[in-house]
């Protein structure tokens, strides 16, 4: 399938407004643009901001109502939902810890290796310690501590304890059911995960990539803080054979301005900065749209699964008829 579009930015779209203003609009992440809109907002009576974060993550009175269903639920819950309750909220350790059991770790000995590798897993959920560090605080092997970290491929958060996304990959397909050739291609897969591409005529390669997209990486993501979740501009979807880019504009300020009577000389300027500046959150998502366009063009195999490409700043910035710097 054949990915082609005409590009319309040009730099001659930018509005006379300084760049010390452009700029940050443009370089700053989603999260980091809400609140430098709110900044310049607070200076200028002209201009009204919703926050898109505030809209986007749900309404005040449904988390209220939320909250409250909550505290309902636990003043008149019994101890064992009060229990069950708790450890719907656990940490991603609580969650490892209370699984280092028999009969994947039936001796004091295994369990005790077991929560010194948990000690060595990070917030995502990867394995960053030393095999041999480790088997020397236990007074063990080495290879008795690998033997015990490669049971964590059947703990819960699926994916846990392995050492990159491909080992936790390979530790997340035993959540599926497979049979042994289904198993093997994404094995297969998963270990040439840079080049998928071979693997396009494959009769089950659908199959497999479909299964290949409820992996998670990294793998304990469900229990990562929420200040560490990344809010994209925008989203690359696979819809009816096409490429499709979608702008994620539930989470981008929603601007309104507004004319004041007072204060001639300084209102006029006020509410032509803050036209100005709805103008340039407008050039923002045209920018990374476009942007994107081209990355799309130039890396299509890699959004289709396959090898990514040499690419200069320099051939992206032509085509949009940008200077490089």
């Amino acid at each position: 399938m054949a990915f082609k579009q005409k590009f319309n930015l040009k730099q001659k779209q930018i509005p006379r407004l300084s760049m010390q203003t452009w700029l940050p609009l443009l370089q700053c992440s989603l999260s980091d643009l809400d609140k430098h809109i709110q900044n310049i907002a607070n200076e200028n009576p002209c201009l009204e901001v919703s926050s898109g974060f505030e809209v986007a993550e749900g309404s005040t009175d449904r988390t209220h109502s939320a909250f409250l269903e909550y505290q309902n639920r636990v003043s008149n819950a019994s101890s064992d939902e009060i229990e069950w309750m708790s450890i719907s909220t656990q940490s991603l350790y609580e969650k490892l810890d209370e699984q280092i059991t028999a009969p994947l770790f039936p001796t004091p000995r295994s369990q005790k290796i077991a929560q010194q590798i948990i000690f060595y897993i990070n917030d995502e959920g990867y394995f960053e310690g030393d095999l041999k560090e480790i088997a020397k605080q236990c007074e063990v092997s080495s290879e008795e501590v690998e033997s015990v970290r490669q049971r964590f491929a059947y703990l819960m958060p699926y994916g846990v304890g392995a050492r990159d996304y491909k080992e936790s990959f390979l530790f997340q397909l035993n959540e599926f059911d497979l049979d042994d050739d289904l198993s093997l291609l994404l094995s297969a897969m998963v270990i040439q995960f840079e080049a998928l591409e071979k693997f396009f005529r494959h009769p089950r390669f659908s199959e497999a990539k479909e299964i290949l997209r409820h992996l998670k990486n990294p793998p304990a993501i469900k229990y990562m803080p929420e200040e560490s979740v990344i809010h994209p501009d925008l989203f690359v979807k696979f819809k009816k054979d096409e490429l499709v880019i979608e702008m994620n504009n539930a989470f981008y300020p929603d601007l309104k301005v507004n004319q004041i009577d007072k204060y001639e000389n300084f209102a006029k300027q006020k509410f032509k900065e803050a036209k100005e500046l709805v103008k340039l959150l407008d050039l923002r998502k045209g920018t990374l749209y476009n942007i994107t366009l081209v990355l799309i063009e130039k890396q299509y195999e890699f959004f289709m699964g396959g090898e990514l490409k040499p690419l200069k700043l320099q051939d992206i910035a032509e085509d949009l008829g940008f200077n490089e710097s």
